[in-house]
């Protein structure tokens, strides 16, 4: 699912919250709501997301509750903090741009400007050049130590 599409459903399970208040806590409707966001999110980032994981565990204390005005209380609370989770959810994603990355507006001023702008690939193909040549100089390294030792060695008489 790409972003846009998210932010677009997500917003609308959002409006959905007002609805879900004037409901009783027992209600399916807010277990399928819950249900809903999360797979969204599931689609969206993956089951092993922070923005699932920040959603899912909004709530996190369970405490026993008696009377119907506990309960009322308590749900509402339990929607308060899915909704501040879902609100920091859209947000974030508004912040990115439709591949899942920071939009321009978010990129330092140099990158936004650079003539040369090198491709995730591109990237990652010259980090490996880099690495091999830095490998192979250790290397050069080594064996340049090596040879003088063998010539110290064969000169100090040892060998």
């Amino acid at each position: 699912m790409d972003i846009q599409e998210a932010i677009e459903l997500l917003k609308k399970e959002l409006d959905e919250i007002p609805k879900l208040r004037t409901l009783t806590p027992e209600k399916q409707q807010y277990k399928l709501w819950f249900g809903k966001v999360c797979n969204i999110l599931e689609l969206t980032s993956g089951i092993a997301s922070r923005d699932y994981d920040n959603f899912a565990r909004a709530v996190n204390v369970d405490y026993p509750v008696y009377t119907d005005k506990e309960k009322r209380e308590k749900y509402n609370k339990e929607l308060d903090a899915y909704e501040t989770a879902l609100k920091s959810v859209i947000h974030k994603y508004e912040l990115l741009d439709d591949e899942g990355e920071p939009s321009e507006a978010l990129k330092p001023q140099e990158e936004r400007q650079s003539e040369v702008f090198l491709e995730k690939d591109e990237k990652s193909k010259y980090q490996k050049i880099w690495q091999w040549i830095d490998t192979h100089r250790i290397l050069s390294i080594l064996a340049a130590i090596a040879a003088i030792a063998t010539t110290v060695s064969v000169v100090i008489g040892l060998t």
